[in-house]
């Protein structure tokens, strides 16, 4: 079928609903002013998945449930190379901009035939990184060079760190290993007939059932690291799968001593091994977990071979960390991957982030004299130097190393006056406001302008500390800072913002470390009110709080943190996020209203929650839950709040 036949049937299906339906979806009162499906994906994307559609295909098919089930808009997050940004975007052609701009105000007109607002998302921090990347956070590094005969290179380049030998050859001194447990096929153990260049390597093998007593299990092999701060580094290893039906599953990531989940010093997001350098010192093409799952393909048709990975990673504050390779839990299937030869060195220069003057400072150890930027040249890792009198020199090199694949998703640098928010201005005036603020008025609820701004999970943050305009007491006032800059515009035009709570939430990320965000997420002077502290630099009044706390998790902890969360952000509107996967978080986010409604009672100064709405939530396009997540609402005592099914 083709793709305009789709779109049609889909179109013909929308209106006859919303016609026989309108009046029987018409809400009281009391119901929730939002009630939205968030849907996020690439509405340009050409291929078709199992059922013959493709992604816009599918979008325009579920309109008719959406709106079925009681709800009134769709939160619209586009991504790839038919996100908003490509709107903006010098790089993105004036006919590719055109095809992206009329597919979604065609996508924005069936949603409104079908009687459902759309609203945008977007305006994340790391979009101006994607349009300026000399504008990205940055880590601070200083590395310690040697010349000779003009030419600087880092001391001791290529020097394995570790005090035991890279590969396996005599034992695992330095490692810690999870020992092998032959009965449930699973654990870390030194294999005396398979090696890299000699006859033994690590094996480790995924738990296939858990041991009696136990909910949980690790295949790890590990070790302590200890670094130098603010220092540029890199970890290689070589990789042999054997029979493996989950290669994915295979992690590599660096965590802080504490150990503390939430505040890695290197995870990747989607990439569980890394990504990788080239010799030269660009980003792979690729992630190492795609590469692994090529390897390990290759390997199950004949093929077995070994390939050498690696990651680079920036020490930041620390001075001590434990990198890890792990299969963590039960993993479907046998998994055996043999490791070997593992090498931790200091690197010098690489993805380094240029902003113009002042990129790198080349000094002297011997007398701190600090060289102009005449009297060398960056080379890639190693400089040039034409000063003759430092020839020969030990030198100290200040520069900024990229984060960008060390995590998913970093954030732009928002100075005071910077270009951060003219991007951000640009953007929204560009991008967003001619797509989506004149929508079918009869669809519209509460402010005809909406916005959706995507401040969720920022990894590294608040580095340019040298930077008087960029300088605040925390890095939760910096943040509350960048925020606001980009709200107090918006506001003043009558546009309505939203965000996602947990970068401004204690029970979530606003906590004294979060990953590799330079100081604390919490505000200053910040006890158990958001709104206490600097009144200049909180969120907007009227900003409405997309509430996701706990996420999928059903435990006793996670009710707590919902309705401690719930309280925190009582001042503002809320919209609770909830399903991801789980139809059970609906009662339990329910559950968690009514406790926060209970403990609201007795506060000092009791306030009433404003509940805004309630946001469907699916990160892997689930959508068969729609109408049962309706129905829990309609049985629960929030069943005024949301509208009778159609009869």
């Amino acid at each position: 079928m083709t793709c305009k036949k789709v779109v049609a049937g889909a179109i013909a299906s929308v209106l006859a609903l919303w016609a026989a339906g309108a009046a029987a979806q018409e809400c009281e009162a009391t119901c929730f002013q939002k009630r939205w499906v968030y849907w996020g994906g690439n509405l340009m994307v050409t291929e078709r998945d199992s059922a013959g559609r493709t992604p816009f295909e599918n979008f325009n098919a579920l309109l008719p449930t959406i709106k079925a089930a009681g709800f009134n808009g769709v939160a619209l997050n586009l991504g790839g190379d038919g996100s908003y940004v490509q709107l903006v975007n010098p790089e993105t052609s004036a006919d590719r901009k055109k095809a992206i701009s009329d597919r979604i105000k065609l996508a924005i007109g069936n949603a409104n035939a079908a009687g459902l607002e759309v609203i945008p998302i977007g305006g994340h921090p790391e979009l101006v990184s994607q349009l300026r990347p000399d504008l990205m956070e940055a880590f601070p590094t200083t590395t310690l060079y040697k010349a000779q005969s003009g030419v600087a290179s880092v001391v001791n380049a290529g020097k394995n760190l570790f005090a035991e030998p890279a590969g396996f050859e005599v034992d695992a001194s330095g490692w810690a290993v999870d020992a092998f447990q032959p009965t449930y096929g699973a654990g870390v153990e030194i294999d005396p007939t398979v090696g890299h260049e000699s006859a033994r390597a690590m094996r480790m093998q995924s738990w296939r059932a858990l041991p009696a007593g136990k909910t949980w299990a690790a295949s790890r092999l590990y070790r302590k690291l200890t670094l130098k701060p603010h220092t540029a580094y890199q970890i290689s290893f070589w990789l042999k799968p054997g029979a493996m039906t989950k290669p994915e599953k295979l992690q590599f990531f660096i965590q802080t001593a504490d150990g503390r989940p939430d505040a890695p010093l290197y995870r990747h997001a989607s990439q569980g091994l890394g990504w990788g350098s080239t010799p030269d010192g660009n980003w792979n093409a690729e992630g190492n977990t795609t590469k692994f799952v090529a390897q390990a393909k290759a390997a199950a048709a004949g093929n077995p071979t070994w390939q050498q990975y690696n990651v680079q990673f920036n020490s930041g504050n620390f001075t001590e960390a434990y990198a890890y390779f792990g299969m963590y839990n039960v993993i479907e299937g046998a998994n055996t991957v043999w490791i070997d030869d593992i090498k931790l060195e200091e690197i010098g220069i690489t993805h380094p982030v240029e902003r113009g003057q002042g990129d790198y400072v080349v000094t002297r150890t011997s007398d701190g004299k600090v060289l102009p930027s005449t009297d060398y040249t960056v080379n890639g890792a190693t400089l040039t130097i034409h000063n003759k009198d430092m020839a020969n020199a030990d030198l100290k090199v200040a520069w900024r190393q990229s984060p960008s694949r060390m995590f998913k998703g970093v954030a732009a640098v928002a100075c005071d006056g910077g270009d951060f928010y003219r991007v951000q201005e640009n953007y929204y005036a560009n991008a967003i406001a001619p797509l989506f603020n004149n929508q079918i008025p009869k669809v519209v609820t509460g402010s005809p302008k909406k916005y959706f701004m995507y401040y969720d999970e920022i990894p590294v943050l608040n580095w340019e500390q040298n930077d008087a305009r960029c300088s605040r007491r925390s890095a939760g006032d910096y943040l509350g800072h960048m925020v606001r800059g980009v709200q107090n515009p918006l506001e003043n035009a009558g546009v309505e913002t939203l965000t996602w709570n947990d970068m401004f939430d204690p029970n979530m990320n606003a906590i004294a470390r979060y990953y590799q965000v330079n100081g604390s997420l919490l505000k200053t002077g910040a006890t158990t009110s958001f709104k206490s502290g600097n009144a200049d630099i909180d969120l907007h009044p009227d900003t409405v709080i997309v509430n996701w706390t706990g996420g999928e998790e059903l435990t006793e902890a996670a009710q707590t943190k919902r309705r401690e969360s719930l309280l925190y952000f009582r001042e503002y509107p809320q919209v609770i996020a909830l399903y991801y996967e789980k139809k059970d978080t609906t009662t339990a986010w329910l559950n968690a209203l009514t406790a926060a409604y209970e403990k609201e009672k007795t506060l000092d100064t009791p306030t009433s929650l404003k509940i805004d709405g309630i946001m469907y939530t699916t990160w892997f396009n689930n959508y068969g839950d729609l109408a049962a997540v309706a129905e829990q609402i309609r049985k629960s005592p929030y069943a005024k709040h949301w509208p009778k099914p159609q009869q």
